[in-house]
């Protein structure tokens, strides 16, 4: 086996063979930089303990030292393992930025040796090679004569483990790296931040101790945010690294660490940097992207949980972001300055995580990061001495990105770190007002006013509207001191109305309140807080009524005017989409509450349907049937609902129903009938259940004479927990609107359960009926839901 021996500086020229003086044939442009040292390396992957548990590996690395000049340049490397072998193209177009500075830039990037003919536990002792710096990207490998030179072996840590306790089993070795192949650097990204310059000694972190990644990382980015934003901060990076450290931000020997650790070491770390900063009157705005739930350690599933949604951080903004969203949410982030983290893990457990730099594309769209950490922990001479490169990959959509090595290093989040933008803003996207004052729903009813089918529908009436439009709050603050021009954009998430859809620009679609004109960018910002009051230019467009409902969410956007791809800041909220007034639910059963257990008579489950969710004054509007989803669970003796009626608000009691016989207006079946003769049976969830009443009608001229409208599903007396009807409701956090309750043995007054909306409906100028009895009911058997472990009882 090779000797392992240090890698020489720049000034290690009598060393040569270990480390070679290149000197090219061909003389070099004034403007390209020439490469003063080169240094190959084997990878010997290191336990915890010291000891070596993967010796001469397929990773292989190459570190090299320079001086940049005023021109971005190309460095391409072929290599062979022997002297007679064929080379490889090993790094193509790896791009040595330029700069004004003079200091030397140490840099390093990883090499697959498979690609040079070396199997893995093979000691490669020596390579070949031809290293060549152009001022332009190269379509194919150079070609010349090959210099021989030592490859020396270099110990690295495996992993950093956070959670598990050993490092590579013989089973799950690491993987090579993918290596660097590029096409050269793409003119429209390139956002690498001043981190181009050399490391000098203040800004290293010195001895990092095992398993203290993540202090390290976020040393590292604390450091970066008190340099670009000029915060006169006077610490270095290692003394910021050992505050972070005395905080406990760090995996203790010996003691297991949860992967709930992760959000207490965050938000620890954000305590105490926006606790140095504080005196400033700054704050530090972060922002997490991630896999699953890896933060918060909790395991929550898909339905409930969406791939890149975050759990509650504190002094953290979510991100809710798909698999394939990474690439665009590192470059968002590095073009607004922030300082990035990068954490990734191999199938079977442990993790390490990075401190971004920046980040760049190739023509081909590849993103490249340039990242720092330590090679080596608990040894200061190891560790945190050059800038390196990797590639962030997205194979396949539905598997989680890569980083840096082949297949098993998969990105579980990442997070972003920065002061806030030059303007913030903030929304509140809401359904259209129906009376004065009134500011609008959360959930927007689109339901026209006239039908095809509606047989009373006037001529004069045709294509009126009820309450399709949305209306959107806008809150910007400029917190400049002085006017800014900048871009406000409105995009709409249009998969909720068909999968094959994403977000599509909407800003011309929306007008200031009251018939103003289209927004029209950019828009000047004077110094402050400024509100914009918005609306659709036009209704809800009719022939989305047939995908209603749906949640719709909004994202309003701050850009850069001058630069479209630089945003400052954004906000987002969701809009319910429902086909007509009293059917506030999202048409997915995910819950099914109960009153009490057992059942007694009279308790209820009930809608409360305000005045001012009616249709616009002056308008003729009728209920002609009503409607739940729900389900027969654990037998049949005691089937279905024992009644739904349709009831006014009580006169005395707010928010109740009135349960005198002058309240109730409409109803099907009978409360407390024995054996449920003349109920309303369902099938099993979730069953849709509709009924035909006699049409209650209202025209409303004055706000006043629009009632407060209450259906109310009975629930079936002496109903248990083993045989019961359960009543579906939709727990879908952005739509929430309030307005579900319950009654338990006809008592008044009605308990408010605002986290559900009660999948029981009000029928809105539905077809006139053409009888005063009751027509059949209608069943519609919908997917049955998961519902083991959702039942909840509420007394």
């Amino acid at each position: 086996m090779k000797a392992t021996r240090p890698c020489p500086s720049i000034f290690g020229v009598l060393l040569f063979p270990l480390c070679l003086m290149l000197i090219t044939a061909v003389p070099l442009a004034a403007t390209v930089p020439s490469i003063d040292t080169v240094c190959f390396e084997q990878v010997d992957w290191i336990g915890p303990d010291g000891n070596v548990l993967e010796t001469d590996s397929l990773f292989g690395r190459m570190k090299y030292s320079y001086v940049p000049t005023d021109t971005t340049c190309y460095l391409n490397l072929v290599a062979s393992s022997t002297t007679s072998g064929s080379p490889a193209w090993v790094v193509q177009n790896l791009p040595l930025f330029a700069s004004s500075s003079t200091l030397v830039r140490d840099e390093a990037v990883h090499i697959d040796l498979a690609e040079l003919g070396v199997v893995a536990g093979q000691d490669l002792t020596q390579l070949c090679y031809l290293l060549e710096v152009e001022v332009n990207p190269r379509t194919d490998a150079p070609g010349g004569t090959l210099v021989q030179s030592a490859v020396m072996d270099e110990e690295n840590d495996s992993w950093d483990h956070e959670e598990s306790s050993t490092h590579i089993s013989d089973d799950t070795a690491v993987q090579p790296p993918n290596g660097y192949k590029a096409k050269g650097e793409s003119e429209n990204l390139q956002c690498s931040k001043d981190e181009l310059d050399a490391i000098p000694e203040e800004r290293r972190l010195k001895a990092e101790g095992c398993k203290k990644c993540f202090a390290g990382a976020y040393a590292r980015s604390f450091d970066y945010l008190n340099r670009q934003f000029e915060l006169g901060l006077d610490k270095t990076t290692s003394q910021i690294y050992e505050d972070l450290i005395d905080l406990d931000v760090s995996k203790k020997p010996g003691i297991p660490c949860p992967p709930a650790s992760r959000k207490t070491w965050l938000e620890t770390s954000l305590s105490y940097f926006n606790g140095l900063i504080e005196a400033q009157n700054k704050k530090i705005v972060t922002r997490v992207w991630e896999i699953g739930s890896k933060i918060a350690g909790r395991n929550l599933s898909p339905r409930k949980y969406k791939d890149g949604q975050v759990p509650p951080i504190a002094g953290a903004e979510s991100e809710t972001l798909g698999k394939d969203k990474l690439k665009e949410w590192i470059k968002a982030e590095v073009r607004r300055k922030a300082a990035i983290q990068l954490a990734y893990t191999k199938t079977g457990g442990s993790g390490h995580i990075v401190y971004v730099l920046g980040c760049y594309e190739d023509e081909d769209g590849k993103l490249f990061v340039r990242f720092r950490d330590d090679n080596r922990q608990d040894n200061d001479k190891k560790g945190d001495c050059e800038i390196k490169v990797a590639e962030i990959r997205c194979l396949k959509e539905a598997r989680e990105p890569t980083f840096r090595h082949k297949g098993n290093a998969k990105i579980i989040y990442a997070i972003s770190t920065a002061l806030p933008p030059p303007a913030e803003v903030k929304t509140k996207t809401r359904g259209a007002p129906r009376y004065p004052s009134d500011e609008g729903s959360k959930t927007t009813k689109a339901r026209r006013k006239c039908d095809t089918d509606r047989e009373d529908c006037e001529s004069t009436d045709e294509g009126s509207t009820t309450d399709d439009f949305i209306h959107a709050t806008v809150v910007v603050d400029n917190n400049t001191q002085l006017p800014s021009p900048l871009d406000l954009i409105i995009e709409a998430d249009a998969s909720a109305l068909n999968p094959q859809l994403g977000s599509r620009d909407v800003t011309q679609a929306f007008r200031m309140v009251g018939g103003g004109p289209r927004i029209m960018n950019p828009m000047v910002f004077p110094p402050g807080r400024t509100a914009l009051r918005l609306e659709l230019r036009a209704p809800v467009p009719s022939g989305l009524l047939s995908s209603l409902p749906v949640n719709l969410p909004f994202k309003m956007s701050l850009k850069d005017p001058n630069d479209p791809g630089v945003t400052f800041h954004c906000a987002t909220d969701t809009v319910g989409l429902r086909p007509n007034v009293g059917h506030e639910d999202d048409d997915e059963a995910c819950f099914f509450p109960r009153v009490q257990n057992p059942t007694l008579t009279g308790d209820a489950m009930m809608v409360r349907i305000p005045a001012i969710d009616a249709p616009k004054l002056g308008n003729e509007w009728r209920i002609s049937g009503l409607e739940f989803v729900g389900g027969d669970l654990g037998g049949s003796s005691l089937p279905g609902l024992d009644a739904l009626q349709l009831r006014v608000e009580d006169p005395i009691l707010p928010s109740s129903p009135d349960l005198s016989p002058r309240g109730l207006l409409r109803w099907v079946g009978s409360i407390g009938d024995p054996g449920n003769a003349d109920g309303i049976s369902v099938g099993p969830p979730a069953t849709t259940v509709s009924v035909d009443i006699t049409d209650y009608k209202v025209t409303p001229t004055l706000p006043h004479e629009a009632p407060n409208l209450w259906v109310m599903a009975y629930l079936n007396p002496g109903d248990s927990a083993q045989i019961f009807t359960a009543i579906g409701s939709d727990g879908t956090t952005e739509t929430l609107v309030g307005n579900s309750y319950v009654l338990p043995s006809f008592v008044n007054p009605a308990i408010n359960i605002p986290d559900f909306n009660f999948q029981i409906r009000s029928l809105w100028d539905g077809p006139p009926s053409r009888s005063r009895e009751r027509a059949p009911i209608q069943r519609r058997t919908r997917r049955q839901e998961a519902i083991s472990g959702m039942l909840l009882f509420y007394r």
